[in-house]
Formats: C-alpha cells, sequence, structure tokens
C-alpha cells in the first residue's frame, strides 16, 4: 500500500522564528484535537545571555534540560545531556503509533550522525507518519535529508523558509 506522507523541512537562521512557528502549530493542533507528537528546543537565557536549551515534549509541554552552554570556547558549543534525548525518544516513540503529525526541533549534527532526535525520527518514518515537520539550518536539513530521507519514498518532501 502506498500511503502519501508529507516531510516539511522548515529552515532559517538563529532567531528566524522556526521554534515559534512548530510551537504555533502544536497549540493549533491541540485545539483542533489532532493527535501529534515531538519536541521543541527552546532557548534559555539568563541576563541576555543565551544559557542553553530546554526540549518541551509535545503534547504534554512537559520541558527539562537538553544542553548547556560549555565553559569554554570552541566546538561543540554545548554539553548535551543524554539521558534528555533517551527520556525525549522514549516519550515519542510511546506516542508515535497514535500520531498523525510529528514536530522535531530542532535537526542539526548529532540526527546528521544517528543520534539526538534521530531514533525518533526514524521510527515515525517508518510507521509512514502522515505529516513531519522538522526544523533546522537549512545547510543540516540538507544533509539529513540526502542522508536519510531517500530511503522513505512514500514522503513528498517541501520547504519552508522563516
Amino acid at each position: 500500500m502506498n500511503k502519501h506522507c508529507e516531510l516539511i523541512l522548515v529552515h532559517g537562521e538563529v532567531g528566524s522564528g522556526k521554534t515559534t512557528s512548530l510551537m504555533n502549530l502544536a497549540r493549533d493542533f491541540q485545539l483542533r484535537g489532532l493527535t501529534f507528537t515531538g519536541v521543541i528546543s527552546i532557548a534559555i537565557f539568563k541576563k541576555g545571555a543565551k544559557l542553553g536549551y530546554d526540549a518541551v515534549l509535545l503534547p504534554s509541554f512537559e520541558q527539562f534540560e537538553l544542553c548547556r552552554a560549555k565553559n569554554e570556547t570552541g566546538y561543540p558549543r554545548w554539553n548535551f545531556n543524554k539521558q534528555a534525548f533517551e527520556r525525549g525518544n522514549d516519550y515519542i516513540k510511546q506516542k508515535l503509533p497514535s500520531s498523525a503529525v510529528v514536530l522535531i526541533d530542532e535537526v542539526g549534527e548529532l540526527e546528521i550522525n544517528k543520534e539526538g532526535w534521530y531514533s525518533s525520527i526514524e521510527e515515525a518514518l517508518k510507521l509512514s507518519i502522515p505529516l513531519i515537520y522538522l526544523s533546522g539550518k537549512k545547510k543540516k536539513l540538507t544533509v539529513f535529508r540526502d542522508q536519510t530521507l531517500s530511503s522513505y519514498p512514500q514522503y513528498q518532501i517541501k520547504e519552508m523558509n522563516i
């Protein structure tokens, strides 16, 4: 059976509104009674300085620490909490079978290297979830698309620049 599915790549630079757009979609889906799951990564600031990011699980809107800035300069900039990814991926995978929509904010180096939210994205693709939104910088999303999505021909890929 060929199921029609859409994958929307939401891209833009830092501060362009990708996270806000996905959070607004999540609130809209909730108001409309749609079944959805995913994660939003929100920036955490203190006195104007970015400390890191928290994960917000959907649809519960439960929030917890995802990463914090390293004290030294250089790459990578963030100390990621591996337990946070395990917790988030377990939650998302539990919700996937009954979800019509998945939102993942944001796809980057970790997902390109099959870490971070990769296992949730892969499971959503295998289940042919009808609508998936992935956000990130265009360059990272392009690499992820080229590496991963060719294995899922049921997905029509669209792009949205914010």
